[in-house]
């Protein structure tokens, strides 16, 4: 398995589409905003699509309705309960302090998402300055029933 390390991913260009809207503005991190499909593995080990949001310090996925989001929420993670962010075999996983990790893949049918080393990076720096913030340990909600 190879692990991206932000040393190694500065070094990588990425392709697809941008999915940062640069007429939205920043949120309190100073992080531009990111959005798009994505898909994750449940706990029954299948993929299923997700649209996936970064904002504040909370990565918010909702099942996706014609490339858009959903007001069903499935996961509410808040980036201060994360342990780490990495990239192994073309799939991005974030641990957990709890020690549960989430596995997600850039949905390669969804141009408008951004590639996986868009996601990594925006991912990576959002997390970083999550870890400045008060808070965490108690915020993050996954819900990994079913899909």
């Amino acid at each position: 398995m190879k692990k991206f390390t932000k040393a190694l991913k500065s070094n990588i260009t990425s392709g697809g589409s941008p999915v940062v809207d640069k007429n939205k503005g920043s949120d309190s991190s100073g992080c531009p905003p990111m959005e798009g499909l994505l898909l994750k593995k449940n706990a029954h080990g299948e993929w299923k699509k997700r649209h996936g949001k970064l904002k504040d310090t909370f990565f918010i996925t909702c099942k996706p309705k014609h490339k858009k989001p959903t007001s069903e929420i499935k996961e509410n993670i808040d980036l201060r309960d994360v342990a780490s962010v990495g990239v192994f075999d073309d799939i991005l996983e974030i641990e957990m302090h709890n020690g549960e990790m989430l596995l997600f893949m850039y949905d390669e049918k969804d141009a408008g998402g951004g590639d996986l080393n868009t996601w990594y990076d925006a991912m990576y720096q959002r997390h970083e300055w999550a870890k400045t913030q008060p808070g965490g340990q108690t915020r993050s909600r996954t819900i990994s029933s079913g899909g």
